[in-house]
């Protein structure tokens, strides 16, 4: 693989991104500064691999083209691709909400949208909009079921055409979901923690230079 002699910028320091021209035609790419390097100092960079022309290129999901992604980097464009596919379930059931139970769900569909829109567009900001909203949720649910749970001891009017039945019922499913927004919860902050590491600039560069082909993944 051809590599390009770049230097370290004035003011440079080990972790900060640069733009540099590698290649012939020159591509711009963003690298990080590799640790123990100082202003002046040079480094070889991976020139992008550019298809000949009639040439077709093609990679399962999960293939790596460009051996110079490291896992962390892998693993964070997979969770983006899981993380879009859980927001748009969670716009469905926001959606649902709104048309049969209330219009509160209103905020939790500004808050799905973002966390797609954060995925897509590698933006921390809106994944950590998404984020909180996902933690919201699993407390929501803990707390109703404590309410619930107390109201339907007391023998409250609400919930006397409850019997032991229904109740069991409702305590089966709310644990159901609280398992399931747990993992979403851990999912997406997980994906959030990884996209501050990777750094937004070098997950769209990865992505838009086909680098890793992303998978959907399950990370337990």
């Amino acid at each position: 693989m051809a590599t390009t002699l770049v230097q370290v910028p004035p003011g440079g320091k080990p972790g900060d991104t640069m733009e540099v021209d590698v290649g012939s035609p020159p591509t711009k790419l963003h690298v990080k500064i590799p640790e123990g390097l100082k202003e002046g100092d040079t480094f070889q960079v991976a020139s992008p691999v550019v298809p000949i022309a009639g040439q077709v290129v093609s990679a399962r999901a999960g293939d790596v083209v460009d051996h110079n992604v490291t896992d962390e980097e892998k693993l964070c464009l997979d969770l983006r691709f899981s993380v879009r596919i859980i927001a748009c379930v969670d716009v469905v059931l926001c959606l649902l909400n709104i048309i049969f139970a209330s219009w509160w769900a209103l905020v939790g569909l500004i808050g799905a949208v973002c966390g797609f829109l954060g995925a897509q567009l590698y933006n921390p900001c809106l994944t950590i909009t998404y984020c909180v909203f996902t933690w919201i949720w699993l407390f929501a649910i803990v707390l109703n079921i404590i309410i619930v749970s107390a109201w339907w001891s007391a023998d409250h009017s609400e919930y006397r055409h409850w019997n032991a039945a229904w109740y069991t019922f409702f305590i089966i499913f709310s644990i159901i979901m609280l398992c399931i927004r747990s993992w979403i919860c851990y999912m997406v902050s997980k994906f959030l923690m990884l996209l501050s590491s990777v750094g937004e600039i070098r997950a769209r560069d990865i992505d838009e230079a086909g680098a890793y082909n992303q998978k959907c993944v399950v990370v337990a």
